[in-house]
């Protein structure tokens, strides 16, 4: 081999080297709680893992997935109104059918069709969440009624662009270097009473009700998914101080520590939360606060609310 041809091999090993070794690497956690089960029960130790995977009814009438296609990660997170079961419906039923035709319908989305709504700076997210929509509103084989508030992240992995979607009181956060450089706002009628997508009632939001917003993420950003089980019952600073216990000792050389912390975190966070959420009259909280701030009662409360809860968290690296 000549000298040069040596050369420019060097060279094309040392780019390729460069190009892998820069590829970013997103770790994920999940967990969540049925409002039924005691939390307080519950011990914390690594040896009782929750599965990133929930398969049953552990998240009560809370649902979400996580799905993948090539660079691409879809987040849909999905909090079913728990007072259609006055009415003899289980509201579980209804999210998680919603929740599988999103992900079918990320799944059948072609890359132009991707390309094409990046290019005009369209969250493709919007497109998936009505068509799948839709196409549940026309199935009346397994649903009667039932409604949902909806969170759904997707992350471009290789340009670390997120679009975000958000109806209702579910909600998500954006921490980097220790502090929330963004929080979701609730969008609601009223109290308890959020924005949510319904089969066959004429109560529904429509999809294009939603809150849109893209984002630029960072290296290291961690971002955390929840239903309002977690917001009701945890004060943004509280989410904020847990989490940056558990990155604070990351480094990039140990890229399974990233991993492990997102699984703790996203642990954690559900624990804690649910606990608070079984306390009567003992701790503040953001429930509590809204309670008290619009005087619903003639006596001031302080508590937290026992609910589903969910919530996903994921760090890039």
């Amino acid at each position: 081999m000549s000298e040069l041809n040596l050369t420019i091999f060097l060279l094309l090993i040392t780019s390729l080297f460069s190009k892998l070794s820069s590829s970013n690497t997103l770790h994920k956690g999940a967990a969540c709680f049925s409002k039924t089960f005691l939390a307080t029960n519950f011990n914390a130790s690594e040896n009782n893992n929750i599965p990133l995977r929930i398969n049953g009814n552990e998240c009560g009438e809370d649902d979400f997935s996580i799905s993948q296609r090539e660079d691409i990660n879809l987040f849909t997170l999905a909090d079913g109104v728990g007072s259609w079961v006055q009415y003899g419906v289980n509201p579980k039923i209804f999210t998680r059918e919603l929740l599988k035709s999103i992900n079918i319908q990320f799944k059948l989305l072609n890359n132009s069709t991707i390309t094409e709504h990046d290019k005009r700076k369209v969250s493709f997210l919007l497109y998936i969440i009505s068509k799948a929509y839709d196409n549940v509103q026309r199935t009346k084989k397994f649903i009667r009624l039932g409604s949902c508030t909806l969170v759904a992240l997707s992350l471009n992995l290789k340009t670390l662009h997120l679009n975000s979607y958000v109806l209702g009181d579910s909600g998500f956060m954006i921490i980097r270097n220790n502090r929330i450089v963004y929080r979701s706002k609730d969008l609601l009628h009223g109290f308890n009473f959020p924005f949510q997508l319904a089969f066959m009632t004429e109560h529904s939001n429509s999809p294009f009700d939603g809150f849109i917003r893209p984002f630029k993420l960072r290296v290291n950003d961690v971002i955390i998914i929840g239903s309002d089980g977690l917001f009701d019952n945890l004060y943004d600073e509280a989410i904020l101080y847990y989490v940056n216990k558990e990155v604070k000792y990351l480094s990039p050389k140990i890229q399974k520590g990233y991993s492990e912390a997102a699984r703790r975190i996203a642990k954690k966070l559900t624990i804690i939360a649910k606990r608070i959420g079984e306390i009567e009259n003992e701790v503040a909280t953001p429930f509590s606060d809204e309670v008290n701030a619009l005087q619903i009662l003639n006596f001031t409360v302080y508590n937290g609310k026992n609910d589903d809860t969910t919530v996903v968290a994921f760090i890039v690296s």
